[in-house]
């Protein structure tokens, strides 16, 4: 690709969706189920934090997007 840090930034934002993917599925299971119960300490929701720490909360995106890019594109120009 032309941009250098594409892979990177399309990375980041890819695991985003997974997660964000794999919650709805929780949510449409809680839904539509009357038995389906999930307690914080769940073992899926325990390994969803660990496998996706990195991208868990949109700060957490933010974050690694100033890993990839300079600090002078996170402050506002003066002109």
């Amino acid at each position: 690709m032309f941009f250098n840090n594409y892979h990177k930034e399309r990375c980041l934002y890819e695991r985003r969706l997974q997660l964000l993917d794999l919650l709805d599925e929780f949510a449409r299971d809680a839904f539509y189920s009357e038995e389906f119960s999930m307690s914080v300490d769940d073992p899926k929701l325990n390994f969803l934090r660990k496998e996706f720490r990195d991208v868990l909360d949109p700060v957490d995106v933010e974050e690694g997007l100033k890993k990839i890019y300079p600090e002078h594109l996170y402050k506002p120009q003066n002109k």
